[in-house]
C-alpha cells in the first residue's frame, strides 16, 4: 500500500540543546492543579444546575397559574357566582383583579425564563429602550 503525498509526516526528532524536565515530572506538576480545577468547576456546575432546576420549577408553577387565571377570566361570563351575583359590578371587579393577576404571573414567568437564561436582556446604547 502506498502512502499519499498529502499525508503529514513528523520531522525527525532533534536533540534538545537545553535541558527540559522529564515527561513524567511535567505530568506530576500539572495533574494536581488540573484535578483541583476540575473539582472546583464541577461544584460550580452542580450549583448552576440546581439554580436552573429551581428556575424551571418556578417557571412551571407560574405558567400553570397564568393559564388558570386566563381560563378563569375567559370563563367569567358563564361562571355561576351563587349569591354573589346580586352584588353590583362583581364580574367587572373580578375581571379587573384577574387581569392584574394575569399581568403579574406573566411577569413572574418572564423572570423565571431570565433566570434560566432563555431570554437575554436587550442592549441599548443609552440604557433606555425609548
Amino acid at each position: 500500500m502506498e502512502t499519499s503525498a498529502a499525508t503529514p509526516t513528523r520531522p525527525p526528532h532533534q536533540a534538545a540543546t537545553s535541558p527540559s524536565p522529564s515527561p513524567s515530572s511535567s505530568l506530576r506538576l500539572w495533574r494536581p492543579a488540573a484535578q483541583r480545577n476540575m473539582r472546583n468547576q464541577w461544584s460550580h456546575l452542580s450549583a448552576a444546575k440546581e439554580q436552573w432546576l429551581a428556575a424551571v420549577a418556578d417557571g412551571r408553577a407560574h405558567a400553570s397559574a397564568l393559564v388558570n387565571v386566563h381560563l378563569s377570566c375567559r370563563n367569567m361570563p358563564a361562571m355561576d357566582l351563587g349569591v354573589l351575583k346580586d352584588m353590583p359590578g362583581i364580574r367587572d371587579k373580578a375581571n379587573s383583579k384577574l387581569a392584574l393577576r394575569e399581568e403579574q404571573y406573566s411577569g413572574m414567568l418572564l423572570s423565571a425564563y431570565k433566570e434560566m437564561g432563555m431570554v437575554e436582556e436587550p442592549q441599548y446604547s443609552n440604557g433606555s429602550p425609548y
